[in-house]
């Protein structure tokens, strides 16, 4: 190739062909985190109306139970977020 004077078409070639292979995996990946940023702020609602919900009911629901809740809203968003990086 070098004998021939080839060298910068194969690299023009061979740089096109690896943007070409790697468009479907840009896409997954901003798909993705997408996908993570929505999760994330729907766990989000879902927190603050827990808290809400135990500040304005602080006299019948226990604070043991709302971090409970609290936690278990942190680890079904992490659980969503790694079935989608996964999937």
């Amino acid at each position: 190739m070098r004998a021939f004077g080839w060298q910068q078409d194969e690299r023009n070639l061979n740089l096109e062909l690896l943007n070409t292979s790697q468009k479907p995996f840009y896409l997954l990946f901003m798909i993705q985190r997408w996908l993570t940023l929505v999760l994330d702020l729907v766990c989000m609602g879902l927190a603050l109306i827990v808290t809400g919900l135990a500040v304005k009911l602080r006299h019948l629901v226990s604070p043991g139970f709302t971090g409970v809740a609290l936690v278990n809203i942190i680890d079904f968003n992490l659980s969503l977020q790694g079935l989608i990086m996964w999937c």
